[in-house]
């Protein structure tokens, strides 16, 4: 947790260059599962 809470400006980063690889691509069925994937992780930090 001390990791996380230390660096995540760099996570965030991170999380945000991936969701916009994936919505650049083309396929539909990435963009389902990183919809649910950044839900859970939106739900855990609890925004």
């Amino acid at each position: 947790m001390d990791f996380i809470l230390q660096n995540w400006e760099y996570i965030l980063i991170g999380i945000l260059c991936i969701d916009k690889a994936v919505a650049m691509s083309s396929s539909s069925w990435d963009d389902l599962v990183w919809s649910a994937c950044k839900k859970a992780i939106f739900k855990i930090v609890g925004k």
